[in-house]
């Protein structure tokens, strides 16, 4: 008889053993992340009894969880879902599950979620520009320059449809045409790939004192009403003004306490009576340098290596 109890005896204890973990676990969670998005189920199973308290916590950004829920799933066919949550990847957090009776806790399950270890990052579009000049640092009016542009993609897609232009800064206007693609296509199929560098040049005469403003445009590749990606660089080039120029740029207006100053010493020789200097006309040099001359006869003064210094009487 002894021989029989024994084993009915430790089968009675599984028994109970499992209706003891049957009942504590009283509910799950499950959770799964691909390369575009998250999902966590959240379930009583039908042998939650009257009136149990729910809570679900979460650490997933952008989710909300439960507070207090009460549930009763006696007689329930499977099991009841009470809280799913959904979002776009990358996330990263848990979901926690809690059943009280009372203040007991009956049950406790969590679940966690994390970025996809095989997933290409999202679509990112970059571009650099850099813009150059060969000029020193002032030039003489009617030199030729010649811009250079750099054109880098520093994001994570391949661009095409690049054009670069280069006007004048605060204008609609071209400031220098055709900006011309010369280098570092390395595929040679008009595609700017992540981390290539090509190379635009555009040379013009200056003849004066220019900033252009060079601006470059793409598309990501097969995706035209995607974001596009876009830059602009300055660049200022010094014109130095001409010897007629100057003496336009002085004489024109009303000369005031004009002085003429000898060559190499900075002191003044002599005052030229106070005058007007009509620089304007079709031929603007040969009568203002005339009306020196004539100046400089009626002041009773005779003058060599004359410099002009114009005053604006306003």
């Amino acid at each position: 008889m002894k021989r029989f109890l024994a084993p009915l005896s430790a089968v009675a204890l599984a028994l109970f053993a499992f209706s003891a973990v049957a009942t504590a676990h009283s509910g799950s969670v499950s959770a799964s992340e691909n390369c575009d998005s998250f999902v966590v189920h959240v379930y009583l199973h039908n042998n939650v009894t009257s009136d149990r308290t729910v809570n679900v916590t979460t650490t997933i950004p952008g989710t909300t969880g439960l507070t207090n829920q009460h549930y009763n799933t006696t007689g329930a066919s499977g099991d009841t879902e009470i809280l799913t949550l959904t979002g776009p990847a990358p996330a990263s957090g848990s979901v926690t599950l809690t059943i009280k009776s009372g203040s007991t806790t009956e049950d406790t399950e969590s679940a966690s979620v994390s970025p996809a270890s095989d997933c290409a990052p999202p679509p990112a579009p970059g571009i650099h520009l850099t813009k150059s000049n060969d000029a020193a640092d002032t030039v003489e009016p009617g030199t030729k320059v010649t811009y250079t542009y750099l054109v880098e993609n520093t994001g994570n897609v391949s661009l095409d449809d690049v054009v670069v232009k280069d006007q004048l800064k605060g204008s609609d206007n071209v400031a220098c045409e055709p900006v011309a693609y010369q280098s570092g296509d390395t595929k040679g199929d008009k595609i700017l790939d992540p981390g290539e560098i090509w190379t635009f040049t555009c040379s013009t005469d200056l003849q004066g004192t220019t900033t252009n403003q060079a601006c470059v445009t793409a598309n990501q590749v097969d995706n035209a009403d995607a974001e596009a990606a876009d830059d602009c660089d300055n660049n200022t080039v010094e014109v130095s003004h001409s010897p007629e120029q100057s003496v336009a740029e002085s004489a024109a207006g009303s000369a005031s306490g004009v002085q003429s100053v000898e060559a190499g010493t900075g002191t003044p020789a002599g005052s030229i009576p106070n005058t007007s200097i009509d620089g304007s006309g079709p031929n603007p040099l040969p009568t203002i340098l005339f009306s020196l001359v004539l100046i400089g006869s009626l002041g009773g003064l005779a003058y060599t290596n004359v410099k002009v210094v114009a005053r604006d009487k306003r």
